[in-house]
């Protein structure tokens, strides 16, 4: 049980080139405001670049029996950039319980390239955020009508549920290479559960564009 104020507490992390294996989650963001010499809210400091997050022996053991990776509450302007996400030993039944890369809620957050050439003004190398043989990729919600997401230039490679994102604002899901993974069901009743690449829940003011979508019968569609 976590015996913490959720509303005053958080900090400053900053990862690059890290390994997190076997983890419930590997790195926690809670709730932290980063201010200007005038008191206004300003973007975190706090970056994850070129970091792995591993699962490799089944599932974690909690009470989902899911690992996260990253996951965030009430922060502002994390960068994810370069990360690999994945799972060397997914469940071909129990889908659900194959982890989930990032989970925010009321975050404001960026998942992008991290470029490794910079050739005066432009990458000329780029390492993509790579999410693969996961649950969810990215699973991200808001109660607040201001939060802005970006996931931009990523690879979804068979996850089962590419990028959700529910009663977010002014949010950009763009040139996403998505595959997902197959249909299944759950519980005594078989309740089926849908693999989908991308899924907007009372979001508004988005804008998806430029999405390459493939479901397991290797049909693609682009948004």
């Amino acid at each position: 049980k976590l015996n913490f104020n959720w509303g005053a507490t958080g900090g400053i992390i900053q990862i690059d080139q890290g390994i997190f294996s076997n983890c419930f989650t590997g790195v926690r963001f809670i709730s932290y405001k980063n201010k200007d010499g005038f008191g206004n809210i300003i973007k975190d400091r706090s970056f994850i670049s070129r970091t792995n997050f591993i699962l490799s022996s089944g599932p974690i053991g909690n009470v989902d029996n899911k690992g996260f990776g990253i996951t965030m509450f009430s922060v502002k302007g994390i960068s994810i950039q370069g990360n690999t996400f994945i799972n060397l030993a997914p469940s071909s039944t129990a889908f659900e319980t194959n982890g989930i890369g990032i989970v925010a809620v009321d975050a404001d957050f960026e998942v992008v390239p991290y470029c490794a050439v910079l050739s005066g003004t432009t990458c000329a190398s780029q390492i993509k955020n790579r999410f693969q043989n996961l649950y969810y990729g990215v699973d991200a919600s808001a109660t607040l009508p201001t939060i802005g997401i970006k996931i931009n230039d990523n690879e979804f490679i068979n996850n089962n549920r590419g990028i959700v994102l529910r009663g977010t604002s002014f949010s950009q899901i763009m040139r996403n290479n998505i595959t997902v993974g197959e249909f299944f069901t759950i519980g005594p009743l078989f309740k089926p559960v849908y693999p989908y690449g991308i899924y907007l829940d009372a979001a508004n003011a988005y804008v998806v564009q430029s999405n390459t979508i493939t479901n397991a019968l290797a049909t693609t569609f682009v948004t």
